[in-house]
């Protein structure tokens, strides 16, 4: 509909680009140009393509049921996507390739085939205060990029993950919210690793609300996961990830489930109202827990099983349908300073395990024993509370 190659300075305004057999608009090898309440639609490629440009500004456009994506930017520095809008395009609503130090905000993608939005290559990039929903694959795509920084967006009903983070690192997730969506609301695999994931909402996801899988070194905080069909926090592979502040409730599975991963540590963490346990780890090594709790879950409040090197520090398990802390066939446990309240089971049940240790936990109320240890060998009891328990 509209080339531009090589140049400066121009500027679009109001065009329409419509049934073309190439891109509705396609700018390349060129700087400082401006396109404003463009439309592109029905095109054989995409609504609008940058390749190879600097500091260009689109905002106010809309990019419909083109073949190819809405937005497609590619080996380009300095790109400022304010206020556009791609629907119904065949491949993903905003695309970037290749990109550093761009900036979206205020874009809206939805019903797209692919992705709302796809960071691939990608570095110093905002999404900031963006709309995906209803589309074919992911809300948003992040892979292969760092030093990006995905802030208050909101992403619900799209086919598959919320949030999709592949091989990427370094990356901030912060004040999003992320529900409805067909899979998990945010997953990070392949190696994703030293993100900082702070202040999201993860709710009715048909997954998990977020999962870790096979990354590691990432900071979870203040995030709530809410009814989501799965468990509000997974961690499958990966190691030395840490949890501080967040909160599981009312989730279909456990509250957070951690398995076959090392050197994880959860601090101040709440798992309430969930329909298995508060807390799992299976198959882990050198865990600790601290100062969390798990209150009304439909199993255990913390459930230790195969696992090696758990250190549970001044944990709170009150109500559960369950024990309060169940350790199964496990070596080398620690705990100190927990309590268990009026759980539907013993405060404290170690069975198949050797050398755990207890230090000056309380168990009270609960509608077993306070303290039940069964086929256990090698462990040391001291300084523990057992009051008005069944």
């Amino acid at each position: 509909g509209f080339t531009v190659s090589g140049g400066s300075l121009n500027s679009f305004t109001n065009n329409t680009a419509e049934f073309n057999k190439g891109d509705g608009f396609n700018l390349s090898n060129t700087d400082d140009n401006t396109l404003t309440n463009n439309t592109a639609s029905s095109n054989s490629e995409n609504g609008f393509r940058l390749d190879n440009t600097v500091n260009t500004t689109l905002q106010g456009n809309e990019a419909e049921d083109n073949e190819g994506s809405g937005f497609l930017v590619q080996d380009s520095t300095d790109v400022n996507l304010t206020d556009n809008t791609a629907t119904g395009n065949d491949g993903s609503g905003f695309e970037l390739l290749n990109v550093t130090d761009s900036l979206l905000t205020g874009n809206t993608a939805t019903e797209n085939e692919e992705c709302g939005y796809c960071l691939d290559n990608t570095t110093g990039t905002e999404l900031n205060d963006n709309t995906a929903s209803d589309n074919k694959g992911s809300g948003i795509c992040v892979t292969n990029s760092t030093d990006n920084t995905i802030n208050d967006n909101t992403v619900f009903n799209n086919t598959m993950q919320g949030i999709y983070v592949s091989n990427s690192s370094q990356n901030t997730f912060s004040d999003n919210t992320v529900t409805d969506n067909g899979e998990n609301g945010m997953l990070f695999t392949n190696s994703s690793d030293d993100n900082t994931i702070t202040g999201n909402i993860l709710q009715n996801n048909t997954h998990s609300g977020i999962t870790l899988e096979n990354s590691s070194g990432n900071d979870l905080n203040d995030n709530i996961a809410s009814g989501n069909l799965e468990d509000g926090f997974t961690v499958s592979g990966g190691s030395l990830n840490s949890f501080t502040n967040n909160t599981a409730e009312f989730n279909e599975g456990d509250g957070f489930n951690l398995s076959n991963t090392d050197g994880n540590t959860l601090t101040n963490n709440t798992a309430s109202s969930n329909s298995e346990n508060g807390f799992r780890l299976d198959n882990t090594t050198n865990t600790t827990l601290k100062e969390n709790e798990a209150e009304d879950n439909d199993g255990p409040g913390f459930l230790v099983q195969d696992s090696n090197n758990a250190t549970l520090i001044d944990n709170t398990a009150t109500g559960n349908d369950g024990p309060g802390f169940e350790i199964d066939n496990s070596d080398k446990i620690s705990l100190s300073g927990n309590e268990a309240e009026d759980n539907d089971g013993p405060g404290f049940l170690v069975q198949d395990s050797n050398n755990a240790t207890f230090t000056n936990n309380t168990a009270t109320g609960n509608d077993g024993s306070g303290f039940e240890l069964l086929n256990v060998t090698d462990s040391l009891l001291t300084g523990n509370t057992a009051t008005e328990n069944e």
